[in-house]
């Protein structure tokens, strides 16, 4: 089964809130089928935004920036408050000139942190996606089994797995937890200088020239499967004696069960690959959604519910049409059955006439006037 990836970009503040998260679908426009839950997507705070490869880029980042992020952490004061974003050093933040001219614009103050270091100082890396990547996984796998062993995932099912997942990963502790271990809120320069995991990877390493060759652990992956017959020939040929004997049977014993496995495992393949051939999965709903390249879960409803009356108009209308052009058929074909139907009807009285001429000239009696009958009666 092929996979797309999907980003969710989320923003947290240092009082415990969380912001409305973007989600990137790998698309090239909103399609009605990555919003078959609109009736929730209507209810939650949420933007969706398409890319081609699934990611962010400079464009969606500064769409975010303006019209989510500034926004909605904006105070009373407007944008004379200062606000502080701590963000990573990905190209599309440093190398964004509108993204940081409205920044300075806006009394926003961007700090990037260091390379290699938001695994201690990114709170979302630290107290957030952890937790959120063990929920998301675990409503994944309740619709996996949902849907059945041959079910698939959607685009349309993300956002109600991602939003339940959420629920219970942005609380206020966590969030608040989150800042506290990195030190930044409140402000701690040795709770991250004495942090386990940076003191781990500071430790210096041995080098690799003074390791004995020894002790050395070559790992590999096997591409095949092991040849179950060459294994059972090889233990065939172990000597039998006292202290191989155990060997010999526990080899024999894994054999066995290696084939049943592998029995088990055809059987299985063949049985999904009979069953892929009955079902038929119902193909996304392809109708794109006017629109930016950013748009609020609201919006978005409104777009969504427009496009559907629209459709719904267009197919009353080709029902319509549909059902003039069968009256229009039914009557050319009545007014055709009457006319051939007095066309026979002429044919038969013809028929009929001739039929009475055949009589009369059978019985012997000529078409005559009146005086030539009474003249041969009374001759007669």
């Amino acid at each position: 089964m092929g996979r797309e990836w999907i980003t969710v970009v989320e923003a947290i503040s240092g009082e415990g809130k969380v912001l409305a998260p973007l989600i990137i679908f790998k698309a090239g426009a909103h399609l009605m089928g990555h919003h078959t839950h609109i009736e929730l997507e209507e209810k939650e705070d949420a933007y969706f935004s398409t890319s081609s490869k699934g990611y962010t880029n400079t464009e969606i980042t500064f769409k975010w920036f303006q019209e989510v992020f500034e926004p909605s952490t904006r105070r009373a004061n407007g944008i004379e408050d200062h606000r502080i974003l701590l963000l990573d050093g990905h190209s599309a933040h440093v190398e964004n000139y509108d993204f940081i001219s409205h920044a300075i614009n806006h009394n926003i103050h961007l700090i990037c942190l260091p390379s290699h270091a938001t695994h201690v100082l990114q709170p979302l890396d630290v107290g957030i996606f952890g937790p959120l990547s063990t929920y998301y996984k675990q409503e994944l796998e309740d619709r996996v089994r949902q849907l059945g062993p041959y079910g698939k995932i959607k685009k349309g099912d993300v956002f109600p797995m991602l939003q339940r997942a959420r629920l219970k990963t942005f609380t206020e502790d966590n969030i608040q937890s989150a800042w506290r271990a990195c030190g930044l809120i409140p402000f701690s320069r040795e709770r991250i200088l004495n942090d386990p995991v940076l003191q781990a990877k500071m430790a210096p390493k041995t080098p690799l020239s003074a390791r004995r060759a020894g002790l050395r652990l070559v790992s590999s992956r096997l591409d095949t499967a092991p040849d179950l017959d060459k294994i059972e020939a090889e233990n065939k040929n172990i000597p039998l004696t006292p202290a191989n004997q155990s060997v010999k049977e526990l080899l024999s014993r894994c054999i066995k069960q290696a084939r049943i496995s592998d029995a088990e495992k055809t059987i299985a393949e063949e049985e999904a690959n009979a069953a892929k051939h009955l079902l038929k999965p119902a193909k996304a709903d392809r109708r794109q959604l006017p629109g930016g390249l950013l748009l609020g879960s609201k919006q978005l409803a409104k777009l969504y519910r427009k496009r559907e009356e629209q459709d719904k108009k267009k197919a009353e209308a080709a029902q319509k049409r549909q059902a003039k052009r069968s009256a229009t058929k039914s009557t050319i074909a009545a007014g055709s059955k009457r006319r051939k139907g007095s066309k026979r009807q002429r044919e038969l009285d013809q028929e009929s006439n001739e039929e009475d001429s055949d009589t009369l000239g059978s019985t012997g009696i000529d078409e005559v006037s009146d005086d030539e009958v009474v003249a041969q009666v009374c001759y007669t």
